[in-house]
């Protein structure tokens, strides 16, 4: 009689892709010789690898056994990589960290000096010496993200790679840690992550205005000094995260691109807010503009009217209006709280005939007044093709009703509801609700999180 055992190779692989990695490659083995030698060798099943545990003793012996395997069986076959784990409440004896950072370095050396790991995740792994770096010949894509066990230790205190390792490295995500002037980064990068613990003494390396390369770029809590960004002149895309200070050279890049969330917290002034508002109205080459967060003081869309080249725009902030303007005209992406979009939502027919996605972030304590204008809005825009509500908790059958009425008037436009944690707008809602408005096939979405180059 035929059983599992008789399928060909190709077809076992692609069932045991399904399974968990931890049963693929610790259960299925045990079955017979060829199952084993088809999870430890099949290309399908180690070029990409990822596991999350929770950050309990159970988890990180979990993850220890794993190093062991990937040690193995992971040179010169893994090529992307991606180990994580969860932050828990959970207090972890020394001697496990111990364990796992030494089963860790050996496993993910090993993976990097055989020249085929291409992208690696390391995140929440508390502690953990960087002296894997070392062996990373090969790899373009690395994102670090190391908890800390002491108040004194940074993982970018020990960053200092060696002459030509990472040399073909082109994606990196840093995070968190004290920023230092003579922090290496190299000279290959086209995207860049940094994120730190906040410190008004945070500065950008000495070496950053050697990155010519570098088209993306991503800061958190950079501190004040900003004024090295001035050297970047292929940079194209910029994200800026409860940073100190507007940076000065803004009207100097030539930016598409541009996210700016709880900007310009030391100094949070009138006139600091001008001097903004007068950096964005030079910024004539943008087409995507993220504004989140207490970044203005008032309402200021409608004071850049110079920016007629946008396609994407996002006003994230819970309760503050936005008014439109002449930079509506070619706008095909729109994200506002519903709130701030009760003003408008009657004229986007008129004034931004182009939009195809239109995103709303509803308060479930606020009536959502813009109720009674879908069907008609939806009908009205011709272009229109995708709307989504981001919600905080169940639809009310109002809503329901007017999601129907709006459907049934414009049958080709794809509505959506996308639940998000929390009755109150949050960071991780507005991230959520961007990404579903513009991170559709062929767009990139414009939040915080799309900076961050991930494995």
């Amino acid at each position: 009689m035929p059983s599992i055992t008789d399928l060909p190779s190709e077809v076992l692989t692609t069932i045991f892709k399904a399974l968990p990695l931890e049963e693929r490659h610790r259960t299925v083995p045990l079955v017979c010789r060829r199952w084993n030698q088809l999870c430890n060798s099949a290309p399908q099943l180690l070029h990409c690898i990822g596991l999350t545990v929770p950050r309990s003793e159970r988890g990180i012996a979990r993850l220890t056994a794993f190093c062991t395997w990937l040690l193995q069986h992971g040179p010169g076959r893994v090529q992307r990589l991606s180990l994580e784990a969860l932050a828990s409440k959970h207090s972890i004896a020394p001697a496990l960290w111990q364990d796992l950072h030494v089963g860790l370095v050996a496993a993910v050396s090993a993976c990097g000096a055989g020249g085929s790991l291409r992208a690696l995740r390391l995140h929440g792994l508390c502690g953990l010496p960087c002296m894997w770096v070392q062996a990373m010949r090969g790899l373009q894509q690395l994102d670090f993200a190391a908890q800390p066990l002491e108040k004194t230790w940074s993982p970018l205190a020990f960053w200092h790679p060696a002459p030509g390792v990472l040399a073909g490295l082109e994606q990196l995500a840093l995070s968190p840690g004290e920023l230092t002037v003579d922090t290496h980064l190299p000279a290959t990068l086209t995207k860049l992550h940094l994120s730190f613990e906040y410190s008004p003494k945070n500065a950008l390396p000495a070496q950053m205005t050697a990155l010519t390369r570098l088209h993306t770029l991503s800061l958190k809590y950079a501190g004040a000094d900003l004024s090295a960004l001035a050297g970047l002149t292929s940079l194209r895309r910029l994200a800026l995260i409860h940073c100190d200070a507007w940076p000065p050279c803004l009207s100097q890049l030539n930016l598409e691109a541009l996210a700016l969330e709880d900007i310009g917290l030391v100094d949070d002034t009138e006139a600091a807010a001008a001097a903004a508002i007068a950096a964005l109205q030079t910024a004539t080459n943008l087409t995507h503009l993220v504004l989140t967060g207490a970044v203005f003081q008032s309402d200021p869309p409608a004071q850049l009217a110079a920016l007629r080249g946008l396609r994407t725009f996002a006003w994230a902030h819970a309760y503050q209006p936005l008014a439109l303007g002449p930079w509506a005209g070619g706008v095909e992406r729109l994200v506002a709280s519903a709130s701030a979009a009760a003003g408008f939502l009657g004229a986007l027919p008129a004034m931004a005939p182009r939009l195809a996605a239109l995103g709303l972030y509803c308060n479930p304590y606020e009536p959502f007044q813009p109720l009674s204008t879908l069907p008609g809005l939806a009908q009205g825009l011709p272009a229109l093709r995708h709307l989504v509500l981001a919600l905080g908790s169940s639809p009310s059958g109002r809503l329901v009703q007017a999601l129907l009425a709006a459907q049934r008037a414009a049958p080709n436009v794809c509505i959506d509801c996308i639940e998000v944690a929390g009755d109150l707008p949050t960071t991780a809602g507005w991230d959520a609700l961007l990404a579903a408005v513009c991170g559709g096939p062929g767009h990139e979405a414009p939040c915080a999180d799309a900076f961050v180059a991930e494995a």
